[in-house]
């Protein structure tokens, strides 16, 4: 068995981090004990592996490092070596060096605290810069920042550590983990004709917001042959979902909005006869049904319960997952509120204008509270690839289908799991015209 020593300093956050790596990603048995000195020790036999720790030796308990930008990095290094399975592996904290004799190995990158910053995601509290919608400004995040977003580092770091056990012949016995794909949709609308209203707003749009006539025509003859029931609602694509889903064995989710109040997010109510029998019918071809709640839930949990209760007032079993709707998060109160009211898989920690790893993770993973200092019983499935954001990104077809099936290879290599969010009402309208076939050959490549 693995033994793991270290200062007694920082024990939660610690615990998390090894609970982490050794836990939920490898599945390798360990105990712990503690020393005096300001270094993790991993022992097992005679082989010794010594690693850094250089930011919470830093620290007296009570200081709230969170709260502080100056700890976050402000420049990125890189540890080459060929136990990595990039051939490097960034460094948040610590150095360069890497020492490996017969029976030890030092190693300079702070492993523990870098993992801990990216799951954690303390950065978004010590995050000064906002967008207009509060959120942490993402260009700001240092994966972004310094252009390792497309690496699920904390991976990295693991298969690093591995890489280092089986040079020692530690015989550790690791789980055995297949690649799984999520394929996830958040219905921000539920339909695009269902009134007159809608239509005369959205035709005033395209003629003096956008100022173009040929988007008037497509949308009003769309609008005509709805009327005259030669065609489908565009937003109406549920049964075209389910149906790719299950051409992978794959359980469809739909997320849903379920907000009472009059605002400016709220598109249809989650209790009328055709929202209630769409749901009933997701249901009934065994799909999931998830939460997606408004704008404002986000740090206000009476309105979250209120949403929560509302859809689960239309489903036959309890909703336990979900989104924030427009990734809406404040660390950690969301988490908390999500938390509180038993939800089982958070899936909010994805980017907004780009696609790859918020956290530095390909898999769900336990979440760990910085404030009041305890892992949760909520789980993260981070987000990875969003439609919207990777149009952000490269809006050409040929570059987004390329994109996607990087982050799908990334994914698979570390076995992982591959999240996508595809909004329904993003298959074959306007400027997503012919956009269902690009979601097809992603899915198709899993």
């Amino acid at each position: 068995m693995l033994e793991v020593s270290f200062q007694p300093k920082f024990l939660n956050e610690k615990n998390y981090v090894f609970d982490i790596l050794f836990n939920e990603i490898l599945g390798i048995e360990y105990r712990v004990k503690y020393h005096e000195s300001p270094n993790y020790q991993l022992k097992s036999g005679d082989k010794v592996i010594i690693i850094n720790d250089n930011f919470f030796t830093r620290f007296d308990e009570n200081v709230e490092y969170y709260n502080n930008s100056d700890f976050v990095p402000d420049k990125i290094k890189y540890l080459k070596s060929d136990l990595c399975v990039e051939g490097n592996i960034p460094i948040l904290y610590g150095d360069q060096n890497l020492e490996i004799n017969q029976n030890s190995a030092l190693i300079g990158v702070d492993i523990i605290a870098s993992v801990f910053f990216m799951l954690s995601r303390w950065e978004e509290i010590a995050c000064v810069s906002k967008d207009r919608y509060s959120r942490p400004d993402e260009n700001k995040m240092l994966a972004i920042k310094y252009d390792f977003y497309q690496r699920p580092i904390v991976n990295e770091y693991v298969e690093f550590l591995w890489n280092i056990f089986t040079l020692f012949d530690l015989k550790l016995n690791r789980k055995n983990k297949q690649t799984e794909y999520f394929l996830t949709h958040d219905v921000d609308f539920f339909s695009k004709y269902d009134t007159v209203i809608k239509y005369i707003k959205s035709a005033g749009g395209e003629i003096f917001k956008r100022r173009s006539i040929s988007r008037f025509y497509k949308l009003t003859s769309g609008y005509y042959a709805y009327l005259l029931k030669k065609q489908k609602d565009p937003f109406n694509t549920f049964d075209y979902l389910m149906d790719i889903a299950e051409s992978k064995s794959i359980k469809a989710r739909f997320y849903f909005i379920p907000e009472k109040r009059k605002s400016r997010d709220k598109q249809y109510g989650i209790l009328q006869d055709k929202v209630k029998k769409q749901i009933a019918s997701i249901i009934e071809r065994e799909h999931l049904i998830g939460i997606h709640p408004s704008l404002e839930t986000y740090n206000n949990e009476t309105i979250f319960k209120a949403e929560l209760d509302l859809l689960n007032s239309v489903c036959t079993s309890s909703v336990n997952e979900g989104r924030q709707h427009f990734l809406m998060f404040k660390n950690p109160l969301t988490w908390q509120i999500w938390d509180k009211h038993d939800m089982k898989v958070d899936s909010t920690i994805g980017f907004n204008s780009h696609a790859g790893f918020r956290a530095g993770i390909c898999q769900k993973y336990s979440i760990y509270d910085v404030v009041l200092r305890k892992k949760l019983d909520l789980k993260e499935r981070p987000l990875i690839l969003m439609d919207i954001g990777l149009r952000r990104e490269c809006n050409q077809q040929k570059e987004f289908l390329s994109k996607s099936k990087k982050l799908i290879d990334i994914t698979r290599k570390y076995t992982g799991d591959f999240v996508l969010l595809w909004h329904n009402s993003n298959i074959n309208y306007l400027e997503w015209e012919d956009w269902g076939t690009i979601y097809e050959e992603i899915v198709d490549y899993f």
